[in-house]
């Protein structure tokens, strides 16, 4: 008996130690995790449910505790998410967690945890990401496809459309996406499957133009006629997977001609309306049908189709219809169709009329237009013309008096042109007239139709010419007969303008001009012409553009017209010398005047200034003047309302200034000297009109201004109140505070300070400070202006940071490290009158002497350290369990952390490592909750920074085993 109980207590320890061992074995081994799926470097793209990873976790004894960290820009977006391993697991990255397109823009993590939290090594990999999805943008087409109208596109045969890849959306660098891995498009006919078209290769490029050919007609891409029944879209693709697809781009496909058949009638009545109609078809839809009458088809007489038809067909069923009248045998007719496609079809017919109505009236026979009158002295080399007219009444359209007009030329009684009437030109075509010109000569010149000169006797109508002509109908109008001197005065009249003066200005409404006409012989014609221009000399069209006659009559002849000045006018635009009148005289014998070009006769013609506008007196400055100081008291006048331009301008006149303790202006006149500058000299459109004054007493003060230009125009007094104050003051300014360990590598701060007085009791509002690296600020670093509001005898603040890169952005202002920086500092206040009105206030002077800024050499080091190669704050630290505290400090480029000084809580056991000089070190803490760590790290050059974290000290899970019951 004793001896079997020995037996069973040697078993029971035989088996507690083999177990211990088992658990003790199990406790201290490392689980391993790591990412199967996808490669390091690979491209996570936009999908509709982020990017999948595949991890393998290998834990020889369970539970396992499995996590993984997401960093993006240097911090951790998903950090320490944990999961209960199961061998293979996956996990998500969606766009929140790596926001940012480019290479190596996401970082994963995984690792795992044992039962007793020891850790497994970091599995890392580094991704590139591309979230944004390729763009594709259909361009212009070539050639490119007219609207019918309602916005569709036609097409009628082949046509290429050009489409833009892109890959580079938002104005994101190349760097930053993936580039395309292909640019395709599809093309959709009618009811028909989608058919995808391989393009050009994108050769991996970030943005891409190709033209895409579309082929049009039975058997190609676009097969089946109508509206929209091609469809094309866009398609590409980047290499992160990223696809997209255009909207569909719609097309509409026609490439029939219009069918016409069926023109009539076959014949017409002579002089009688006659319906013309043909019928149309298309397997579309016709856009516009044009008759033709026209033995040449030139288009002389064209007749748009009615937008209805006769017999109310449909757009693809037409009757087209016009009326036309007949008076010449064998006229063909032709009619044109086009559709909404731009197909376009001819259709023509011969039609003889018939059955003739009997036309008795002959066309008349007139001179008109710009032919000299009876009896004109006509200079040699000279031409004019005559012209022909069929007054039957009513006309029928076109006119029935289509024929023939013959005409006569007599030099001195004998005939040299036109004698047998074989020479004879249709006319009526276009119209009811015709013209032909006559040419005059020297004697003894046998091209020219007259050549015989007024003999000494003053013989006289020389020159005859005769016309008549005959309508289709055989009809002959009575003769037209005018006769002309042929004379030899070389002497050409004289045009001048008398008044008023060049240049001067002139107001609206009109400008009196007076005119002077001589001649040696008698003057026949008086005219003169009105030019405005614009800023670049261009003429710009009046409502009259042509030279306007003036009755004129004897040798000498002086008459004055008045030239309407304003908008719409004749002189309508406004400026310096922007409106020009010229004349100019014909004599008798047709010699004209020169013009100003001749330097004999400058007088012939003349610009003027034209002003109509008044000049505007605005924005009296300033709103707030300083008691007891000289001020520069200014007002902002402008006229004609223009801005840029050479060659116009007003140049004011006069401005005048009241200053007074009243509400309204008494006079407008200011005992004081006055100066007029302009923003832009060459033009005096724009300035400034100054005075300085000194305001003596505190309060209310009126100002007042008002101005007249040379043309005279007087403006509306401009009014402003201005109060009257004392400047504040700036004292004391200095640095407040200087540190160079902030939580952001490599930066520091500097404060500044200040002390802000008023005598009048107001606040500072805002203040401006300038730092510079020259102590007279001749040069300027930073300049910024900030709104604070600071009590009288309050201190103001400013702040500035120390970086390796100086920025003068005034929302974050930063100055360099080993510098010496110079800064002032003034300020303003805010006046408020009696009547609770914010003027803005004034300005104070700028602080002196200016405050010397030394920054240190470089940057102090950059300190952090990890508990166990994690963040202290948020990992489980154990009593009396190993913890190793490591350092992550960082000193600036160039050098080198040279020293790290630990600051332990109470009780805390060294296990490896000085405290002291080491920067990694391995402790144990004994309980004590929440408790601090310091670390003073420091750089090979002496600086050093310190940072504190807390950590959580916990008790060790409770410990237990399980016992096997035994049978004593």
């Amino acid at each position: 008996m004793k001896k079997n109980f020995s037996f069973k207590i040697v078993l029971f320890f035989a088996f507690f130690l083999f177990f211990s061992f088992v658990i003790l074995s199990n406790a201290e081994a490392a689980p391993i995790s790591r990412i199967m799926d996808p490669a390091a470097g690979s491209w996570l793209s936009n999908k509709e449910n982020g990017n999948w990873f595949d991890v393998k976790d290998t834990c020889d004894v369970a539970p396992c505790t499995c996590f993984y960290k997401i960093s993006h820009g240097g911090g951790f977006t998903v950090a320490n998410a944990s999961r209960i391993c199961n061998s293979d697991w996956s996990f998500e990255v969606v766009k929140n967690n790596c926001p940012s397109n480019g290479v190596n823009t996401c970082t994963v993590i995984v690792y795992s945890k044992n039962a007793d939290g020891i850790p497994s090594a970091n599995h890392t990999r580094v991704y590139n990401t591309d979230w944004y999805v390729s763009a594709v943008i259909p361009g212009s087409t070539n050639p490119v496809l007219p609207l019918d109208g309602v916005g569709k596109r036609w097409a009628k045969n082949d046509f290429t459309v050009h489409i833009k890849y892109s890959d580079n959306p938002g104005g994101l660098t190349s760097s930053k996406v993936s580039k395309l891995s292909s640019c395709d498009y599809s093309v959709t006919s009618g009811s028909d499957p989608e058919v995808i078209i391989s393009g050009a290769a994108c050769s991996g490029a970030f943005e891409t133009d190709r033209d895409q050919p579309v082929t049009v007609g039975i058997g190609k891409n676009c097969h089946e006629q109508g509206a929209d029944m091609c469809k094309i879209k866009g398609i590409t693709k980047d290499r992160a997977g990223n696809t997209y697809t255009t909207a569909e781009w719609k097309i509409a496909v026609d490439w029939e001609k219009p069918v016409i058949a069926n023109l009539r009638p076959t014949s017409a009545l002579f002089y009688t309306p006659t319906l013309l109609r043909a019928d149309v078809t298309d397997n579309m839809e016709i856009q516009s049908c044009l008759f033709y009458i026209d033995t040449n088809n030139d288009g002389s007489y064209e007749y748009e189709a009615p937008a209805d038809t006769e017999a109310g067909g449909t757009k693809m069923n037409r009757t087209i219809y016009t009326s036309y009248t007949f008076c010449a045998v064998g006229t063909k007719v032709y009619i044109t169709c086009t559709d909404v496609a731009g197909n376009t079809e001819t259709f023509s017919k011969t039609i003889t009329p018939n059955n003739a109505t009997l036309d008795t009236k002959g066309p008349d026979s007139i001179f008109e237009g710009d032919t000299p009158p009876e009896g004109a002295y006509i200079p040699v080399n000279s031409s004019f013309t005559a012209h022909i007219l069929d007054n039957d009444s009513p006309p029928p359209t076109p006119p029935s008096g289509q024929g023939t007009a013959y005409y006569k030329i007599l030099d001195h009684g004998s005939c040299v042109r036109g004698c047998d009437n074989k020479l004879t030109r249709p006319w009526g075509k276009s119209g009811n007239s015709s013209n032909f010109a006559i040419t005059t000569g020297e004697t003894g010149d046998i091209s020219k139709d007259c050549t015989r000169t007024v003999f000494a006797n003053g013989e006289a109508l020389t020159c005859e010419i005769r016309v008549w002509s005959v309508d289709c109908a055989g009809n002959q109008g009575p003769t037209a007969s005018r006769k002309f001197n042929i004379g030899e005065d070389t002497e050409i009249p004289k045009a001048e303008i008398i008044s008023p003066a060049a240049g001067s200005w002139q107001k609206s409404p009109s400008l009196s001009a007076g005119f002077k006409f001589t001649d040696n012989g008698g003057l026949l014609k008086c005219e003169y012409l009105v030019q405005s221009f614009d800023d670049s000399g261009a003429v710009i069209t009046p409502p009259v553009d042509s030279w306007t006659n003036i009755p004129c009559n004897g040798t000498n002849f002086v008459i004055n017209k008045n030239i309407l000045v304003g908008a719409a006018k004749s002189c309508h635009s406004q400026g310096n010398n922007k409106c020009k009148i010229s004349v100019r005289a014909t004599d008798l014998r047709n010699n004209v005047s020169t013009d100003c070009s001749d330097p004999l006769t400058p007088n012939a013609c003349r610009s003027f200034s034209i002003d109509w506008t008044a000049p505007t007196v605005t924005r009296i400055v300033p709103f707030v003047a300083p008691r007891g100081e000289s001020e520069v008291f200014s007002s902002d006048i402008s006229d004609l309302n223009l801005t840029s331009g050479t060659g116009s301008g007003f140049g004011e006149h006069s401005c005048d200034f009241q200053i007074s303790a009243e509400d309204s202006p008494t006079n407008y006149s200011f005992n004081g000297e006055m100066a007029i500058s302009f923003s832009d000299p060459a033009d005096n459109k724009k300035g400034v009109a100054k005075i300085a004054y000194a305001f003596m007493d505190a309060g209310n003060h009126y100002a007042y201004a008002h101005c007249i230009d040379l043309a005279g125009n007087e403006s509306v007094p401009a009014g402003k109140r201005i109060f009257v104050d004392k400047r504040p003051k700036v004292s004391a300014p200095g640095i407040t505070a200087e540190k160079y360990c902030l939580p952001i590598a490599w930066q520091g701060q500097i404060n500044l300070g200040w002390t802000y007085k008023d005598d009048d009791g107001n606040n500072q509002t805002q203040y401006q400070f300038q730092v510079s690296t020259d102590p007279s600020f001749a040069s300027i670093d930073i300049d910024c202006t900030h709104d604070e509001l600071v009590l009288p005898n309050g201190e103001g603040t400013s702040a500035l940071k120390v970086s390796t890169l100086p920025d003068n952005d005034c929302n974050n202002p930063k100055i360099g490290y080993n510098q010496t920086y110079y800064w002032r500092v003034r300020v303003k206040d805010d006046v408020v009158d009696e009547f609770g009105i914010s003027y803005g206030g004034l300005w104070s002077n700028w602080s002196t002497p200016s405050v010397t800024i030394s920054t240190q050499s470089h940057p102090s080091p950059f300190v952090d350290f990890l508990c166990d190669d994690n963040d202290c704050e948020s990992t489980r630290i154990v009593e009396n369990a190993p913890v190793t505290l490591r350092s992550t400090s960082e000193a600036a480029p160039g050098y080198s952390i040279e020293n790290c000084k630990w600051t332990l809580p109470n009780g805390t056991n060294m296990v490896t490592g000085n405290k002291n000089s080491d920067c990694t070190i391995t402790v144990k803490f004994p309980i004590g909750e929440d408790q601090e760590i310091k670390l003073e790290a420091s750089d090979s050059s002496g600086y050093s920074c310190v940072l504190t974290k807390e950590i959580n000290v916990k008790r060790p899970y409770p410990w237990w085993r399980e016992i096997t019951p035994f049978n004593w």
